[in-house]
């Protein structure tokens, strides 16, 4: 059963305690907490098939007809902005977000800038040891040419104590005495131990009164769009073990949620795109793909589905581009490997979110 959605109904969302599900249990999270959702469009609900007798009767009637279990599907349209989809990211890729870090001259004795290599360079220690990657974004302070503080720098490169990095830096001669932040946080797919997530999600129709409650739901499927005009936006598809009905008092279910997250939307047109660890301004469209599989095979002796079955991790996508030379045709053509950077970012401002 689908209902149709209009700008009178409101999305939250709760993260369970755990998110293991126990196949005797239909658990439900408590009323309290919860968090607003933005979201453009939520459509699925409630899902049973059917089956009908086979029985052969003098009567040529149809001797009965019942539902099979219950599971529900839930599809979210959203135009994508920092933080508030977080909680969907880790538990596709069923890590744990790492805090950002922040190092100074206690750790690099200096830090040099060169305009011209768009480089940082430091010293006493190495880029690397001290926990910084490829992609990474970076701010400085304290840094004696001002136009190195509070600025988005996004690392391209490293070798040793040598960052390549975007935009290029204003040259300074090496400052000792400095900070550096790894802005943000970072989330990376695991190679051991996974952790398995699982939220309710109520859609609150407050026209009518009434809630449909997801519960014991697993985020099994995300396909996110960067184009030229507009923001990026995604899709990220639930498979829920039921849905529950609250009406009049009893809805909303959530008694007291969060505000929604309140960060800007990331633009298509503004942030950094690099194919093969080169800059490209001839890309028209990116999109990937991120899909844990999500299995909810019914049981005999009950109505609910055992659990939710998740499998490989499979990210997949396209980007599509302006022909500006040989290279990247060959590398299709060839099958070569190659990387991909995606930088989105909210306004246009030096230290955009």
């Amino acid at each position: 059963m689908s209902i149709q959605e209009n700008v009178g109904i409101e999305m939250r969302y709760k993260a369970y305690a755990s998110g293991a599900i126990v196949p005797t249990v239909d658990e439900l999270p408590g009323t309290s907490g919860g968090q607003m959702l933005r979201r453009l469009t939520s459509s699925g609900g409630l899902r049973r098939g059917s089956f009908v007798s086979a029985e052969r009767r003098t009567d040529r009637q149809v001797a009965d007809m019942r539902l099979q279990g219950r599971r529900g599907e839930l599809e979210i349209a959203t135009e994508l902005s920092p933080k508030t989809y977080q909680d969907f990211f880790e538990a596709l890729l069923r890590g744990t977000w790492a805090a950002s870090i922040t190092r100074s001259n206690t750790e690099f004795t200096s830090c040099a800038a060169d305009n011209a290599a768009s480089t940082f360079t430091v010293a006493a220690s190495t880029w690397v040891l001290q926990g910084f990657r490829v992609g990474d974004t970076i701010r400085f302070s304290n840094m004696s040419a001002t136009a190195n503080n509070a600025q988005n720098f996004v690392i391209t490169a490293l070798s040793g104590v040598t960052a390549t990095v975007f935009p290029a830096p204003t040259t300074q001669s090496a400052d000792t005495s400095f900070s550096v932040v790894r802005v943000g946080r970072k989330l990376i797919a695991p190679t051991s131990a996974p952790t398995a997530r699982k939220f309710a999600f109520e859609r609150y129709h407050d026209t009518n009164d009434f809630s449909e409650l997801f519960t014991e739901a697993r985020i099994v499927r995300a396909a996110l769009q960067a184009n030229t005009e507009g923001a990026v936006t995604a899709n990220f598809t639930a498979m829920a073990r039921d849905v529950k009905l609250y009406e009049t008092s009893a809805a909303p279910y959530f008694t007291s949620p969060a505000a929604a997250e309140n960060q800007p939307l990331l633009s298509g047109p503004t942030g950094l795109v690099m194919l093969g660890g080169t800059r490209k301004a001839v890309v028209t469209g990116a999109s990937i793909n991120i899909d844990i599989g999500g299995d909810a095979p019914n049981v005999v002796g009950s109505t609910l589905v055992a659990d939710i079955f998740t499998g490989t991790l499979a990210i997949t996508g396209s980007v599509t581009l302006l022909k500006e030379d040989a290279v990247d045709y060959a590398s299709f053509a060839n099958e070569l490997d190659s990387s991909l950077l995606l930088r989105m970012e909210g306004n246009s401002s030096v230290n955009a979110p």
